[in-house]
């Protein structure tokens, strides 16, 4: 039934600590799924945060905007340029036509065979998603001496991830070379409906992406507007009083030792409430605590004036403080 495929209905004592990430404006899936699924975890005593954020359509489009311009997807927009799969050749083996009575269905391959040995490592698919999301699991297979190696998502840590499809997904991989990609649908609900198969070549994942976007221990929606400034809001005035960050744990890649904090109400004037110093931050990597008279606002803004080490801000945790006594 519809009812069964809602995410709501798996969350269960098992359940993992889990993040949930998605768009206030998905036009694919109604954001009240993930707002169900995150109060049934909360009814399971599972630990988990959601993030809703204003824009990025179904499956994160950039081109939508807010996110069009001024918003650090450079390097995004110039990995995904050049597609290595638009040149070569094609061969399908069509995907059978809906079966009776609604049954799975299975089958229908897609074998991309370049010109010459390619080196790759993203795998982008994307279903046409004004007919709902259709296939329930699917493999990737690369070519290597003349044999079929299976390929996983590099970032799940179990099973090879590569299960529901929506509107895109992009499946990263080790850097390898081959001539043929093979693409299989091993299972989807009805018939499916690809609309897109690509191959990139992008920069190799560094150990600094895990601290890039997901907050460990509340639920506060943050996101960062340049790699040297952070941005957390409320949807409401909160009576702040401090601001507390812990640097990574394991490396000095984007260790903040400088920073200028600010509030503001309305995104346009913004308040400053301290700057200065983490002292000694670097031989003693522990929670750094920012005070100052409570303030009420609904943004905080975090700039890294200087870095250890990189270029990218990073973080193993962070926290703000709410003034009770207001």
């Amino acid at each position: 039934s519809a009812l069964s495929w809602r995410s709501c209905t798996t969350a269960n004592g098992r359940t993992p600590v889990t993040f949930l990430g998605l768009s206030g404006n998905d036009g694919g899936v109604p954001i009240q799924n993930s707002i169900d699924y995150y109060y049934a975890l909360r009814k399971y005593g599972i630990t988990s945060t959601m993030h809703i954020y204003p824009g990025g359509g179904h499956g994160w489009g950039f081109n939508h905007p807010p996110y069009r311009k001024g918003d650090g997807l450079g390097s995004y927009r110039e990995v995904f340029k050049t597609d290595l799969a638009a040149e070569a050749d094609i061969q399908e083996e069509p995907f059978p036509t809906d079966s009776p009575g609604g049954a799975t269905i299975t089958g229908g391959a897609k074998i991309i065979e370049f010109k010459q040995p390619t080196a790759c490592n993203r795998f982008v698919v994307e279903e046409d998603i004004r007919y709902g999301q259709r296939v329930k699991r699917f493999s990737l297979e690369a070519e290597i001496n003349g044999q079929w190696q299976q390929l996983k998502d590099e970032l799940v840590e179990e099973g090879d991830g590569l299960t529901t499809i929506g509107y895109r997904r992009i499946i990263c991989f080790p850097t390898l070379t081959t001539q043929r990609l093979r693409f299989t649908v091993l299972e989807s609900k009805c018939q499916p409906l690809i609309t897109r198969t690509s191959v990139y070549l992008a920069p190799e994942l560094t150990a600094d992406i895990p601290n890039s976007g997901e907050k460990k221990s509340s639920n506060l929606h943050f996101f960062f507007s340049t790699p040297r400034q952070m941005m957390i809001d409320y949807e409401q005035e909160q009576a702040i009083s401090a601001f507390r960050y812990l640097p990574p744990q394991d490396t000095r890649q984007g260790l903040v030792t400088h920073y200028t904090l600010w509030a503001s109400s309305d995104w346009q004037t913004w308040t400053k409430l301290a700057s200065g110093e983490f002292s000694n931050i670097v031989n003693n990597p522990i929670w750094q605590t920012i005070s100052f008279q409570p303030v009420k606002a609904k943004i905080l803004r975090l700039d890294a004036d200087r870095l250890e080490e990189g270029d990218r801000m990073a973080f193993e945790d962070i926290d703000v403080v709410l003034d009770n006594g207001n």
